[in-house]
Parts: C-alpha cells; sequence; structure tokens
C-alpha cells in the first residue's frame, strides 16, 4: 500500500501537470479582493489533495495615510499591521472552507497581534483553523494547537518564523519543537506554501513573488511609474522575469540572476539615462 505521503505528492504532481498542459500561470493580482480569491481557492485545492498543513504569505496593502516619503509605512509594527491583516485573512478562510460561515477569533498574543481564526464548515471534516502572525512568542501555543486539530486544516497566514532555529538556543532543542517539525528542517517543509503574493527588492528592483497551488511560482518585476508632469498617472506594470513558471520558491540568489538576465541596467542606470534622453521629470 502507497505512503499517503507518496499519495500527496503524486497528486500535486497531476494538478501541477494539468495546470500546466493548460497553460495556468500564477499571476499577479491587481487587487485585494482578487489577492483573496487567488489565495482562498488555492488553500481549498491543497485541502482537496490532502494537505492539512499550509501557509499563505499575502502582500498587506498599505493603509491611505501612509506618504512615499515614510521611511516605515508600519511605526506600529505588527499590531498596526493586523488592522489590514485580519480582515484579509478572514476572507481567505471563509472562502477556502467548504460551506464557510462566520469566522470566530482568539487571541494569543495582543503584544504579537498573534490571532487564531476558526470557520467551522459544512461537516466537521471541513473546519478549518487559521493562526494570523504565528511567531516564536507563540509557538507553544501554535505547537499544542497543531496537536489538537487533528486531520483538519490549519493554516499559517504570513508566519514570522522560517525554521527551528529561529526559537533561540532552548527552544530549538525542546521536545514540543522536534515534534512539532517532526524532521522537518523549515517550516515551509512542514507548512508547505500553496499562495504566495509578496513584494520585494532585488537588485534595486521592485519585485512580485507569486504562487498559486498547482501552477507554480513566477517572478515579476514593476517597470517605472509613469508621471504626467509631476502626477504619478500609473504605478508601472508587473512584467514576467522569466517564460515558464518556476517547480519551486527562487532565493535571492535566484532571483539576482532572473533580474540580471532580464534587465541588463540596473535600476539607477535606467534613470539616469532617462533623465538624459527626457530630462529630470520635474521638467518634464
Amino acid at each position: 500500500m502507497a505512503h499517503p505521503k507518496s499519495c500527496v505528492a503524486l497528486l500535486v504532481a497531476i494538478v501541477a501537470a494539468h495546470a500546466h498542459a493548460l497553460g495556468l500561470s500564477p499571476s499577479v493580482p491587481l487587487s485585494t479582493p482578487s489577492m483573496v480569491s487567488r489565495a482562498a481557492r488555492s488553500v481549498r485545492a491543497g485541502v482537496d489533495a490532502g494537505l492539512t498543513r499550509q501557509s499563505v504569505e499575502v502582500f498587506l496593502p498599505l493603509l491611505p495615510t501612509v506618504k512615499p516619503e515614510d521611511l516605515d509605512p508600519w511605526p506600529g509594527g505588527l499590531r498596526q499591521m493586523a488592522t489590514v491583516a485580519l480582515p484579509i485573512a478572514r476572507d481567505v478562510l471563509r472562502g477556502a472552507v467548504r460551506g464557510g460561515g462566520e469566522v470566530q477569533e482568539r487571541v494569543l498574543s495582543s503584544s504579537d497581534a498573534c490571532v487564531q481564526l476558526y470557520c467551522q464548515g459544512e461537516t466537521p471534516a471541513d473546519d478549518a483553523v487559521m493562526i494570523v502572525f504565528a511567531g516564536i512568542d507563540t509557538f507553544d501555543a501554535l505547537a499544542t494547537l497543531e496537536a489538537e486539530v487533528g486531520a483538519r486544516p490549519l493554516i499559517l497566514f504570513n508566519a514570522q518564523f522560517s525554521k527551528p532555529g529561529d526559537l533561540g538556543l532552548f527552544a530549538r532543542n525542546a521536545a514540543k519543537t522536534k515534534t512539532f517539525f517532526g524532521g522537518a528542517a523549515t517550516l515551509a517543509e512542514k507548512f508547505p506554501t500553496t499562495y504566495c503574493a509578496a513584494e520585494l527588492s532585488c537588485r534595486s528592483e521592485d519585485v512580485r513573488l507569486i504562487h498559486e497551488y498547482g501552477a507554480g511560482w513566477r517572478a515579476y518585476y514593476v517597470d517605472d511609474a509613469d508621471f504626467d508632469g509631476q502626477n504619478m498617472v500609473s504605478e508601472g506594470t508587473p512584467l514576467p522575469l522569466h517564460d515558464e513558471a518556476l517547480g519551486s520558491r527562487p532565493d535571492y540568489a535566484e532571483l539576482e540572476a532572473l533580474v540580471r538576465a532580464k534587465l541588463s541596467a540596473p535600476v539607477y542606470v535606467r534613470k539616469m539615462r532617462e533623465a538624459k534622453d527626457k530630462g529630470p521629470r520635474f521638467l518634464r
């Protein structure tokens, strides 16, 4: 009889193959509702494939009070970020649960804005739990909950740690830690990412890293914003850094190689050339 994990891996490969055959490719969501819809769809697909432990990583839209010159868009830290993250997390969980309705909340740590969400489904087997901002200080609560939910889905939303070493010298060697990770070297091995819409900087480029379950990973760069005189009329367009979807999450070195292959000149060189050809923006 085949091992359950082998069956899950085979099903994941079949889903990915069908997605490739249909020409499906993860794309940059252009709105928060679109991101929520795709994240919920990916989580549901993962659960249907037998993945009861998952991670979701999403970009949190900035508050309308944030100005371009602000060095830190989240001066209030995780507690301020939670005001944006929690509504998104609730919608993702509700959309991912079959027959999902009201989402119940329990604060695990007010200082770290770590919150447990629970959504009841059509049957007890459809019930699911999500942890928002699971971190080092709330690891014990996460480990306890992970054991309690059993075979039901448990999803981590924007987790704040990635490996046992993040937990500190004593906690990383504790029995509870070893039981939780079960031999996995990283959190991503224990809780594979089923959806990702991340923003990051690579070689001074504004990069979007996107993943949808069954459709691989794709990296985009955002071209220069368009200005009409002194007013920005477009924040820029996400353009692909490669042709085929990637089979696994690229690390920074791999992203840098993609950027160098696609964009021969760094962004500051392009800006200098643009200023030379068209004049400084404030003079246009």
